[in-house]
């Protein structure tokens, strides 16, 4: 966003994290009640702006330092090709013997074997265990020793990250499996007035959106960085690196190209010339992560003012999702944004089932996980309007398997495609990003999996009268959940509970809002205006 506003140049994450954290705390702490769950709620939302930084620093620097490896394994070949070049011109002797031999043919060989021995060397020096101190070749110390201790400095950074980022994310799922039991909820507004917070929040997203619509999209996410042993492998410089395993998801989204809300230097904008972005899928990108970040905004109002009866607290909310260091620096990404808008979007809608559903089943298809809040969202309607819902689910899906049909390049394209959307493979223990590349060891997803299982199950029995209160908290107890398994980016993809956090914390008590109170029935009221039927 360098052209508009002019002059204007984006804040950096960390001192964004630090404004915006003093802000939260002088818009929404409760001063007249030091103790109260609200403030304890509200330095947890805080508490995960350290582990984001942290990641983000750790993968900036690990790329960093991968192509400036790149670059000095380009400089030795260079180096080594005009040494041989040279060493053949010097001696022509070899030549007076009558047999003629192709001196380029010699030096490409040569050049070969030295830069592939160059990659062993460095592929063992950068394993994901500390190198041995045998002597290499002087030619490669000052790549070992100038950049060994740099990459794991910032491996380490990263990882730590994400045990903070864990760590944070335990205590927000504890929160939320409790908060069906906090019965006395005192109206606890912002403590400043709703027209500052409308003009706050107006301006925090005008400048969001037009930091989208000025940002050159990336095809390769920051946080997936490969080891620099697959760095090594490429055969040239230019090739753009490989992507990670393909997770669960759409395969139409998961392809799309991504926004970065920060400045790097480290990765270039795909498909593009002097920094303009030419291409249709990058313009539909960005259309498409500007309309679902308004659309969550909108949504998140609207629940506030509909469901909680306070438009107060329904703007309150949307700029506090606003201010969040995660919303400025991870927006960009449409899986993260389009999943949380159709999730609130659900929740508004919850008294007209066959919507919910539709909104439920669209956000399954295209990043599968919500597939695991169909017990509970079913336990909640089953009083009246489950069918409703369930053919709701079944319409989304049945329409995005018609669009990967239509769109696909075939039938083996399609069933891949389908297996996809569904998770349809066994947990996979290679081609993993987050923390179970950094260390961590894939086998212990599978009990992970099996508690976010046994806690979808325990929240469709528990509590058996659900309201509004009880499906929004729960949503978020089981997307908290699937960050920890989650192969790929699980602990960063918070755009999908954090929505569903802030209305838990800031909603007032719902006990009348259940599904036979608030969902009309299908039966039509008799003639003499006796009562409709349950």
């Amino acid at each position: 966003m360098n052209e508009f506003p002019l002059g204007y140049e984006r804040v950096p994450p960390t001192t964004w994290a630090y404004l915006s954290s003093l802000l939260l705390l002088a818009v929404y702490f409760k001063f007249s009640r030091f103790w109260s769950v609200r403030n304890l709620d509200l330095f947890l939302i805080i508490l995960l702006a350290p582990g984001l930084l942290f990641v983000h620093f750790g993968a900036a620097g690990r790329e960093r330092i991968r192509t400036e490896v790149v670059s000095v394994l380009d400089s030795f070949e260079a180096q080594q090709l005009n040494d041989e070049a040279a060493a053949s011109a010097a001696s022509p002797s070899e030549s007076t013997s009558g047999n003629e031999v192709e001196p380029s043919d010699s030096v490409t060989s040569d050049a070969s074997s030295e830069v592939a021995e160059a990659g062993a060397m460095l592929r063992n020096s950068f394993d994901s265990t500390p190198p041995s101190t045998e002597a290499v070749d002087p030619r490669f110390d000052v790549v070992r020793e100038e950049y060994l201790d740099a990459y794991f400095k910032a491996r380490r950074l990263e990882h730590r990250g994400y045990l903070w980022l864990f760590l944070v994310n335990s205590l927000l799922l504890i929160r939320m499996l409790v908060d069906p039991m906090l019965v006395r909820r005192p109206l606890l507004e912002p403590n400043l007035s709703s027209g500052g917070l409308t003009f706050m929040g107006s301006s925090m997203l005008v400048f969001m959106l037009a930091n989208l619509f000025m940002t050159a999209p990336m095809k390769y996410d920051l946080y997936y960085v490969p080891e620099i042993s697959e760095r090594i492998a490429w055969p040239e410089a230019e090739v753009e690196p490989p992507q990670p395993a393909e997770g669960p998801g759409y395969r139409l989204l998961s392809n799309a190209p991504m926004l970065p809300m920060l400045v790097d230097t480290t990765r270039r904008p795909v498909d593009t010339e002097d920094g303009q972005v030419s291409t249709a899928p990058a313009v539909m990108a960005r259309l498409l992560v500007i309309a679902s970040l308004a659309a969550l905004v909108v949504a998140i109002v609207l629940c506030g003012s509909r469901h909680f009866e306070n438009y107060w607290m329904g703007i309150g909310i949307a700029t506090l999702f606003l201010m969040l260091p995660y919303s400025v620096q991870m927006t960009g990404r449409i899986n993260h944004v389009l999943p949380a808008a159709l999730l609130v979007w659900a929740v508004f809608v919850y008294r007209l089932p066959f919507l919910a559903g539709m909104f439920i089943g669209a956000a399954s298809g295209l990043i599968y996980y919500p597939l695991f809040l169909l017990p509970l969202w079913l336990s909640f309607y089953w009083r009246r309007g489950w069918v409703r819902f369930a053919l709701g689910v079944s319409t989304s899906l049945l329409s995005l398997l018609v669009s990967l049909w239509l769109f696909g390049d075939g039938q083996a394209t399609f069933t891949a495609g389908m297996r996809q959307m569904f998770g349809l493979w066994m947990p996979r223990n290679a081609g993993l990003g987050g923390i179970w590349a950094l260390g961590w060891e894939p086998v212990f997803r599978l009990p992970m999996i099996a508690g976010v299982v046994a806690i979808a199950g325990s929240l469709a029995i528990w509590p058996s009268r659900k309201n509004l209160g009880t499906l929004i908290s729960g949503s978020c107890a089981i997307l908290i959940g699937v960050q920890f398994w989650d192969g790929y980016q699980g602990g960063l993809s918070m755009g999908w509970y954090l929505p569903l956090a802030l209305l838990a914390i800031f909603r007032p008590n719902t006990d009348d809002k259940t599904a036979d109170r608030v969902i009309r029935s299908k039966a039509k009221a008799p003639a003499n205006g006796a009562g409709t039927a349950a």
